[in-house]
């Protein structure tokens, strides 16, 4: 590499050599070593404890499809002191007690190099004389040689870089199989810094990676590219800094970064109170230019536009310094020439590619660990990220017009199909005609045989797994949320989208590149700028603020909003919250950033009655000792990460003020979701492999967000201090637990897909026919003949699609699907090949099982100071009513809710209906295993009633539970039955009753014990008492029967009922009729059958 320059570069040398007048010229080798940073002087790394140095390390360039590690990442800084051995150089974090520091083991290792030590001198000639020729010296010890050659580098600190982070949630997925040095110095040395820039090549443990297709094996090696930085402290801390004591009572006022630090006892403890001291990080206010250096992307002629979009948020930061009384501004300067990753530079950085990681902005900064004065920040913007959600957002955005237009459409049409339906029809739907009559006698045996061959009793289900999953989800996400990142799941792209305006009408790809441009580039500033602000309020000291969106107090007025330029309604105090939507959000820094800055760089506080108040000290001591006594400082409202789950209303990315509109907002959000969660819309990979346990853990964090606002009401019964009627904060809290309720017992009832066969007559509904689950419609039609037997999306229109546009039949839907499903219409060979779990549709069984454990769930972390309640909604009358309602539907194959009746995916109509369980509420099992050991699906299809009842009665089982509440012990035996072995003499047991079944052989197959207070088991058996005698009747009888109901079901008036009943002479008929009329109807109906009453029974004995 310098082979061909060596001549210019020792004549450039000799020409210096002779200006200076050296004693004697250099060594090649050593001008070689020395240009390419493999030799220094000693004294270029002296850090001691006098004058340490600050570590630094970061990721620079990663490949954009490894999610592992992301760009121009920032690790922690650390003060160091460096120490030279006989053959390394070693690089180590002080230790901060100075009573410890004589010992060198309390240093802790940081970094090191392999070193040789050598120095230099002139060789002499003959006569003692210099030849003015340079050799090693190879007199002196290795302590006495000025210079080192730097070998090989290796890093030996646990850091909060990606892969590291990624480490200690999954140890091994990472292996680092080769490292080299870049750039043309192996270490550059220059005014006080070492700069050191390396490449490593890692290896991923397959089994930690989602390998795909083929062609993802090389996903599994990749580099990464790490600047380590080495700066003297002195030489860019403030040496006249004063730094700001920040207690506590201090942070409940305004949230920003601190730096802490602990101390030990005379008698070597340090877990006594007082002795942490908390320091306040931020800029130095006697820096009056806070300069951040732009690199190259930015000055690209496509990022014009976006050049433009960070000056004007850049403005906006400024304007708002202004405002704190803040005496310093940004100001933004060409970077080209320098290295992002030197801590003698601030940042703001561009990342043109997209990242598998999905976050879109970052803003670390480095703190002096003494004081707490920030002497670096970058901000990164992930440009590639952001635009990579823009396409699917605008599709949503699109399909939402559509859908808004076909409705407005339909209801403006007079041919249309009436929204409104006929009560007729309403009517007629709630008593659907019976099914056909099939032979009595042995309608249920095929099905019971192969009933036989299940599995009778699955393993106990251990939810352990999935409340690990979930702890180190939510651990990773606050570990994430503290490094000051801003992930795409953050940002509501959709709304920034809707923010343009409704002339787009074509979906995405339909659009062509020009147009696709033009949405992009009046989308991404929508996103950019507040994006941009927020993480320069992270680089300016603050903190997330989730209380922004409560805090209506502190929302900027029309008028406030008109003087920034602001031309929307705003719901937020805070730019540093996560918003939900980019159409109500801030763009610029809300009134209570601009109060905390000012109390953090002005050291001012505004208080109650509009006067300014200057800190000295801190807050607490000033509150303390009365110096507030005209005005109370004015109090915003305030919580951060590690405030998230302890409050409904501390959140992030919520909407309200109060607690029935957060929760308001949580169940639309969860509705919204629906069609981009559980449908494949564009995406390539949509697997029930990978997919489906992602999607449980999802779930559950989603819908425990709707249960906390129940833990809160809870909790205020528990201690005693609810009175709905004493404040409206309380009956908002009591709200909002209803609505919380609401929400999960709609999750739980909503029915799997169904068809609603009807006839129309010019454009209106005039009769409707069999309501049947779509596998049960499909029978007999085309969709049979194609081997469609199983759910399918839009299967009801596709039922109605081969009736033909002259039929006067067609095919309404409800409900959604249950399983995993397929799409006909999405194009197959357009979809992952290879992978046997690609779906088009994810089924909606899950979150009726997870919102049935929200509902009967006691695991919700209660307080752990004061009285703590452990409560769930079945406590409560008022709830668990509804609750017991559905499970004893669920039990018994029957249950009425008023559902959305859809066509072409529009909603025509509402009406109660009653829909069954038993043939298309079985959950297929999945090819995750984790999902299959969770949920305990242990056969290829399992009972819905018997993965529901498993969790239900875990969560009644009082054994597991550390309170013994006397209405769990009563569900519980609600809810039991006992499994006995149907070889032992039934003499032996001393139960109230015994409830057999036989097989067609008759021989029993399942024997069952109860007891009274077993009460849904107890109602089974009386319901199987009457399908045995139907059972038993002869064909004469049976179709007696078949005919009376059919009569009966016709009659006008009570009369003429009691009258079709005195006519009949068969008793048996008679009886039946008379006494049973419910069961008989569901008999025959098929909602009642001996194949239905036994799996209740086994579901009953989980």
């Amino acid at each position: 590499m310098f082979k061909n320059f060596t001549p210019m570069v020792l004549a450039t040398v000799f020409l210096a050599g002779c200006a200076k007048e050296k004693a004697y010229e250099e060594s090649e080798e050593r001008i070689i070593n020395q240009l390419k940073g493999a030799e220094h002087s000693k004294a270029a790394f002296d850090c001691s404890v006098e004058d340490p140095c600050l570590w630094v390390p970061s990721v620079t360039d990663t490949p954009y499809n490894v999610a592992a590690s992301r760009p121009f990442w920032q690790g922690d800084e650390k003060l160091v002191v460096t120490k030279f051995t006989e053959d390394k150089l070693q690089i180590l974090q002080i230790e901060e007690d100075e009573r410890f520091s004589d010992n060198i083991n309390n240093f802790s290792p940081v970094a090191e190099f392999e070193v040789e030590h050598v120095d230099y001198k002139c060789q002499e000639d003959s006569l003692g004389k210099c030849s003015n020729v340079e050799v090693e010296d190879e007199s002196k010890t290795w302590d006495q040689k000025k210079f080192a050659r730097l070998e090989d580098f290796s890093v030996v600190e646990k850091n909060s870089l990606p892969i590291q982070f990624n480490e200690l949630f999954q140890a091994g997925c990472y292996s680092k199989v080769d490292q080299s040095f870049t750039g043309d110095q192996k270490v550059k040395v220059d005014a006080g810094a070492v700069n050191i820039k390396v490449k490593v090549a890692y290896e991923a443990n397959p089994n930690c990676v989602m390998l795909k297709e083929m062609e993802d094996l090389r996903y599994l090696s990749f580099t990464v590219d790490y600047h380590y930085s080495l700066v003297k402290l002195s030489s860019i801390a403030d040496p006249t800094y004063k730094k700001v004591e920040y207690p506590s009572v201090d942070e409940s006022y305004f949230g920003f970064f601190k730096t802490v630090k602990k101390k030990k006892t005379v008698d070597n403890h340090d877990h006594y109170m007082g002795l942490r001291e908390s320091y306040m990080n931020r800029w130095s206010p006697s820096k009056k230019e806070i300069v951040y250096y732009l690199n190259e992307d930015f000055y690209k002629p496509k990022f014009a536009d976006i050049l433009k979009s960070t000056k004007e948020a850049i403005n906006t930061v400024n304007f708002s310094l202004a405002k704190a009384n803040a005496d310093m501004k940004v100001v933004l300067k060409d970077g080209r020439g320098k290295d992002i990753g030197d801590v003698r530079y601030n940042f703001l950085v561009l990342v043109d590619d997209p990242q598998a990681s999905g976050v879109i902005g970052y803003g670390p900064s480095v703190v002096n660990p003494k004081t707490g004065e920030i002497v670096n920040a970058r901000t990164v913007m992930y440009y590639g990220t952001i635009k990579k959600f823009i396409s699917r957002a605008y599709d949503e955005m699109v399909e939402e017009g559509a859908s808004s237009f076909s409705a407005q459409a339909a209801s403006s049409t007079p041919q249309a199909m009436s929204a409104s339906l006929p009560s007729s029809f309403v009517e007629k739907a709630r008593n659907v005609e019976f099914s056909n009559f099939y032979n009595v006698q042995g309608v249920w045996q095929t099905s019971f045989d192969e009933l036989l061959r299940m599995n009778k009793k699955p393993q106990d289900m251990d939810n352990d797994t999935l409340n690990q999953s979930l702890k180190a989800f939510k651990e990773k996400m606050d570990m994430l949320a503290k490094q000051s990142f801003f992930h795409a799941s953050n940002v509501n792209f959709k709304a920034a989208v809707e923010g343009t305006g409704n002339k787009y009408t074509k979906k995405w790809d339909q659009l062509s590149e020009e147009e696709r441009e033009e949405v992009i580039a009046e989308v991404l500033p929508l996103v950019w700028k507040p994006t941009l602000v927020h993480e320069f309020g992270h680089n300016l000291g603050l903190r997330h603020n989730f209380y922004g969106s409560t805090d209506s107090e502190n929302f900027y007025t029309e008028e406030e909003r008109e003087q920034l330029g602001i031309n929307r309604e705003v719901t937020y105090s805070s730019i540093m919250d996560y918003s939900y939507s980019n159409l109500n959000q801030l763009s610029v820094m809300g009134k209570y950033d601009v109060a905390a800055l000012k109390f953090a760089y002005a050291r001012e506080v505004d208080t109650v009655n509009g006067s300014v108040v200057g800190v000295n000290g801190t807050l607490a001591s000033m509150l303390n000792s009365g110096q507030f006594t005209e005005a109370a400082p004015k109090k915003f409202k305030y919580c951060s990460d590690e405030h998230v789950g302890n409050n409904p209303l501390c959140n992030r990315f919520d909407e309200g003020t109060t607690n029935v509109e957060v929760v308001s907002h949580y169940i639309k959000n969860y509705k919204k979701n629906y069609s981009r969660r559980n449908f494949r819309n564009r995406k390539y990979d949509f697997s029930g492999r990978y997919g489906d346990w992602s999607y449980a853990i999802s779930t559950f964090n989603t819908l425990s967000g709707i249960r906390q606002f129940f833990d809160q009401y809870d909790q205020r019964v528990f201690r005693g201090d609810y009175d709905g009627e004493v404040s409206d904060s309380l009956k908002d809290v009591k709200q909002a637990s209803d609505m919380a309720f609401d929400a999960l017992m709609n999750i739980v009832e909503t029915p799997a897909y169904h068809c609603m066969e009807v006839f129309v007559e010019d454009g209106q509904i005039k009769k409707i026919g069999r309501v049947l689950p779509f596998n049960e419609m499909a029978k007999g039609t085309k969709l049979e003949e194609y081997g469609i037997t199983f759910d399918i999306v839009h299967g009801c229109e596709f039922l109605s699609y081969y009736e033909g546009q002259d039929s006067n039949k067609m095919y309404l839907s409800f409900g959604k699907y249950f399983n995993n499903s397929l799409d006909l219409t999405v194009p197959f060979d357009q979809k992952l090949q290879g992978d046997t779990s690609q779906i088009d549709a994810r089924g909606f069984w899950m979150d009726k099982v997870v919102a049935s454990i929200m509902l009967s769930s006691r695991s919700q972390a209660p307080t752990t100071i004061g009285a703590a309640s452990n409560g769930n909604f079945l406590d409560y009358p008022q709830y668990k009513e509804r609750f017991m309602k559905f499970m004893n539907g669920l039990l018994n194959n029957k249950f009425t809710k008023e559902v959305e009746l859809k066509t072409g995916g529009n909603v025509v109509g509402k009406i109660p209906l009653t829909y069954t369980f038993e043939n298309n509420h079985k959950i297929n099992k999945s090819y995750n295993p984790y999902v299959n050991y969770v949920f305990g699906l242990k056969k290829t299809q399992n009972d819905l009633k018997s993965v529901m009842l498993g969790f239900l009665k875990q969560n009644f089982d009082t054994s597991s539970q550390d309170v013994d509440l006397t209405r769990d012990v009563n569900l519980y035996h609600d809810f039991n039955a006992f499994a006995l072995s149907p070889r032992v003499d039934v003499s032996r047991y001393n139960y109230d009753q015994i409830v057999e079944f036989k097989n067609t052989a008759g021989d029993v197959a399942y024997r069952f014990g109860l007891y009274d207070y077993n009460t849904h088991a107890s109602e089974l058996a009386k319901k199987k008492a009457v399908v045995d005698k139907i059972e038993a009747l002869s064909k004469e009888s049976a179709k007696t029967l078949y005919e009376t109901m059919v009569q009966t079901s016709n009659a006008s008036s009570a009369d003429d009922v009691q009258a079709i009943i005195d006519s009949i002479e068969d008793e048996s008929v008679k009886e039946l009729v008379s006494n049973h009329e419910t069961e008989v109807v569901d008999y025959l109906n098929g909602n009642l059958t001996i194949k239905g009453i036994l799996t209740s029974f086994i579901s009953l004995t989980k």
